[in-house]
């Protein structure tokens, strides 16, 4: 993975520090919290942007000033301009960082929510099975949820 990729997922309550699933759409998100939540649960569902590995890499000339700073601290003043800018080195560097962590750390199994958290009311966005009705026996409330999941 080389860009980051959209995601879906839901959760309980809208300020929610982790969102449950990666889901392709919008409509797999709600399916997936309706059937942990139940029909008569309000939930949230967000949208966010799973990243690749090397975004989470230091950035590279980081790296190479660490170089520098670590050499002053070894060998003194006589180390003070090293390492010298070489043309194509911090390229080089981060084409085989970012080769690197994808390779050994993919994929990454969490993502970061962008998008406004959404409010998924009672019964919405319960799409019935092609061809059927789908019919919905009500529960009292307390059985179903707590009360955070109810307005």
């Amino acid at each position: 993975m080389t860009e980051a990729t959209k995601v879906w997922g839901y959760a309980f309550t809208r300020d929610a520090d982790e969102w449950i699933g990666t889901y392709v759409s919008k409509q797999e998100a709600i399916n997936a919290g309706r059937k942990e939540y139940g029909a008569e649960c309000v939930f949230w569902v967000c949208s966010g942007l799973k990243q690749p590995p090397h975004s989470y890499l230091s950035p590279v000339s980081d790296i190479i000033d660490s170089m520098g700073e670590n050499a002053f601290d070894q060998a003194g003043d006589s180390a003070m301009d090293w390492p010298p800018t070489k043309e194509g080195a911090e390229a080089e560097l981060k084409a085989l960082l970012w080769a690197w962590a994808d390779k050994y750390f993919s994929p990454v199994s969490f993502w970061g929510a962008v998008g406004p958290a959404e409010r998924i009311g009672e019964s919405e966005g319960l799409l019935p099975l092609e061809g059927q009705t789908q019919l919905f026996v009500a529960a009292p409330l307390e059985d179903v949820c707590d009360e955070e999941g109810v307005e």
